[in-house]
């Protein structure tokens, strides 16, 4: 018997002849994780499944186990994973198995059910023969404080039974989706409101690999701004590993834009020029788009008109808007449940509220737009932002 836990996934089983390579990278992902956290524990894929153990044999889950669950949990391209012991197929051993994980997380649950999976059909019994004889077996040890509950039970019991070996685990839901980076890089541009960090979140469960983009207005703004974004950068980290954060100084061009632009353009003028920034940034580091968190009608800034003015801006890298259909209550609910919401919540100024028109443009013409910038140099702006902002590993 060997303490192991099993990861499974699911979009990634549809995935054909490239199935190895995303794989290999949920893998690579997860070793990262792991080797981050400095946990002794080895990561190999075995049977279509991914495996995690102690190579020396030796016992971890109770020092580890939940650590390495956090990480999973928090790990896009696993739908299913579970802590438990890995024995092998004979009855009796697989019967241990069970009471060893059930009596490691007896106090974490009242109610279970079993469920078998026989990879390996010429198995003696049926799934539910076994099902129900593993259930009797842990009514006879607990049956004073486990009781079996087969809809909505507080713990799944999996097992899983192949040709030479068998999986017992607490079985528990990952967030599914594609692996990070298995659908390569986009430059995500980050502020310290509810609305990016889940974009970027959203498009880190489909595989992308966000590279985020700050625009701060500091010192105008105050320094305590960037490290609320540093925090949710942070946060965003525990799901991506680890993460580049660009700080890029917006300030000087909002100078400009305000000394000779007209006033209700400003912040698509600004937005402009974060476009242009991401963008040219991005393709020199592989980017293959740009995420934003706008939803459409949700501000002043994000008409399908000013959404439409912004992103003439972008030349040759689409906009990912994943949260464009979604309102403010789904974004928050989103935000409660990566972590990023009570961060978001705390009071500091943003970098557009920075010289806010008093009646900010809601149908900005791209004509209009694009006179106004004939105003000012913003070829200039740009390569005075790509000069000087900061790249920060996470």
């Amino acid at each position: 018997m060997k303490e192991t836990a099993v990861v499974h996934y699911d979009d990634i089983a549809l995935k054909g002849a490239n199935r190895g390579l995303f794989e290999q990278i949920l893998v690579r992902n997860i070793a990262h994780k792991i080797q981050r956290g400095k946990l002794p524990l080895f990561v190999e894929k075995r049977w279509g499944r991914i495996t995690i153990t102690n190579n020396t044999g030796s016992l971890w889950v109770e020092e580890y186990g939940n650590i390495l669950k956090e990480i999973l949990a928090h790990t896009p391209g696993i739908a299913v994973f579970g802590v438990g012991v890995m024995v092998d197929p004979d009855r009796k051993e697989i019967e241990k198995g069970v009471i060893k994980v059930v009596e490691s997380f007896s106090e974490h649950f009242e109610t279970f059910r079993i469920t078998t999976t026989r990879v390996d059909k010429t198995y003696p019994s049926t799934s539910q023969e076994i099902d129900r004889d593993l259930g009797a077996l842990v009514l006879q040890r607990f049956g004073d404080t486990k009781r079996v509950k087969l809809k909505n039970p507080g713990v799944t019991i999996r097992v899983e039974i192949l040709k030479k070996t068998a999986y017992v685990y607490i079985k528990e839901a990952g967030i599914s989706g594609l692996p990070v980076g298995s659908s390569g890089r986009a430059v995500a541009l980050l502020s310290g409101g509810f609305d990016s960090p889940v974009a970027a979140y959203m498009c880190a469960t489909r595989g992308v690999e966000p590279l985020l983009m700050h625009f701060h207005a500091y010192p105008q703004t105050s320094r305590a701004a960037i490290e609320k974004v540093e925090e949710i950068a942070g946060v965003l980290g525990t799901v991506c590993g680890q993460l580049t954060l660009v700080l890029v100084p917006l300030l000087d061009a909002q100078k400009e834009i305000v000394l000779t632009a007209p006033e209700k353009l400003r912040v698509v003028l600004y937005r402009r020029l974060m476009m242009r920034v991401a963008e040219e940034w991005g393709r020199q580091h592989d980017a293959k788009a740009i995420i934003t968190g706008e939803s459409v009608g949700q501000v002043a800034s994000q008409t399908l008109e000013n959404i439409a003015a912004v992103e003439n801006a972008v030349a040759t890298l689409p906009v990912l808007r994943p949260l464009s259909g979604m309102h403010k209550r789904e974004i928050i609910n989103r935000a409660c449940e990566i972590g990023t919401h009570d961060i978001s919540l705390l009071p500091y100024d943003d970098t557009c509220t920075v010289f806010m028109p008093k009646r900010p443009e809601t149908k900005a013409r791209i004509r209009d737009v694009l006179e106004a910038e004939k105003r000012y140099d913003s070829g200039k702006l740009v390569a005075h932002m790509l000069e000087t902002l900061e790249v920060h590993k996470l």
